[in-house]
């Protein structure tokens, strides 16, 4: 039997530490998690169709008037980190951008907007910002005010009803939906139509703060006229007003008395997506094997026949629903 020295045994000895020390360890560790707690956030589906005053549809136009005569503009703001810009300019173009009745798209390449100088609308704009800037966004709502409500094609001069659409080179339109769901709808009345989420902080869990409204940016905003005049005005400025989109989005509808609503269909699907088709598809255990087996309902988002927008596609993806959207069944009229 082998006997270890004494000398060589290590004894561990446990020291008290002052209050202060764990004090000051006590601290340290609250302020970190106060500012995980503030910065982790994440954003969930709210099943609401109106933001604030109810909302109510108008009859459908009276008369001779039919899709084709709702005024649809398509204002896209390429986002200037983007990949491929042109290959994202060239599949709009050649998809739903030629069934709105004017586009304009906003871009922050000198080189890019010479590019496409002689066949589309361009606007140069030199700033660090992006639509993601309620500054910035805000004085796009200006400029299109300005120079598209007041040329000799607006429809305020026909008697038509006129709508805006603005979203991102990721956004995907059926132009074709967008009009006979805006048939519905009162163009006299200052309208706007978003998908309505809502982003909650880990914090809000355990104190009444944290959690906000928000508007998807990626998945498109359409504003009647009189709602883009009204929120292109200076009430709509101020240290008052959040720096983000989405958020002042809201507040500013608030201020000059805009109405929001979330569009759906009869069954209550959403019309406006943020997302991908293939990403709205449910990917949980219920769609897979053994699925008639399983008890239990699972949420479908995607997609209704009326669908509007969808957000985040690439430019092959937009391509690809395009085309997928005009196929014809045979032996189907």
């Amino acid at each position: 039997m082998q006997r270890i020295p004494i000398a060589q045994l290590r004894v561990a000895v446990f020291r008290r530490q002052q209050p202060a020390s764990l004090f000051a360890h006590l601290a340290f560790g609250i302020l970190i998690g106060a500012v995980i707690g503030l910065s982790a956030r994440y954003e969930y589906e709210w099943d609401v169709r109106s933001f604030g005053d109810s909302v109510e549809l108008a009859e459908p136009l009276k008369g001779n008037l039919s899709a084709e005569d709702v005024y649809v503009r398509c204002v896209i703001v390429v986002y200037k980190n983007r990949d491929k810009k042109s290959h994202y300019i060239n599949a709009i173009k050649d998809t739903y951008a030629s069934r709105c009745n004017r586009t304009l798209y906003f871009m922050d390449s000198k080189k890019l907007q010479d590019e496409f100088a002689e066949e589309l609308p361009t606007v140069y704009v030199n700033t660090w910002q992006t639509a993601y800037y309620w500054n910035f966004y805000r004085h796009l709502l200006h400029y299109v005010s300005t120079n598209l409500l007041q040329d000799n094609e607006s429809p305020l001069r026909k008697g038509i009803t006129g709508w805006t659409i603005i979203g991102d080179e990721q956004m995907y339109v059926v132009v074709e939906n967008l009009r006979k769901y805006l048939m519905k709808m009162d163009h006299q009345k200052a309208l706007l139509l978003g998908r309505i989420t809502q982003t909650r902080s880990l914090l809000s869990f355990l104190f009444p703060f944290g959690t906000h409204a928000i508007i998807s940016t990626r998945a498109g905003m359409i504003f009647s006229d009189l709602a883009l005049k009204a929120m292109s005005s200076d009430e709509c400025s101020g240290w008052m007003i959040p720096a983000a989109t989405e958020r002042a989005v809201i507040s500013c509808a608030s201020n000059v008395d805009v109405q929001i609503l979330d569009p759906v269909d009869k069954e209550g699907m959403y019309l406006l997506h943020s997302k991908t088709p293939k990403s709205l598809v449910p990917t949980s255990p219920g769609y897979g094997i053994g699925a008639a087996y399983q008890k239990g309902n699972v949420k479908v988002e995607c997609c209704s026949d009326e669908a509007i927008t969808f957000g985040d596609m690439n430019y092959k993806q937009q391509r690809m629903i395009d085309f997928l959207s005009r196929l014809k069944v045979f032996g189907v009229s």
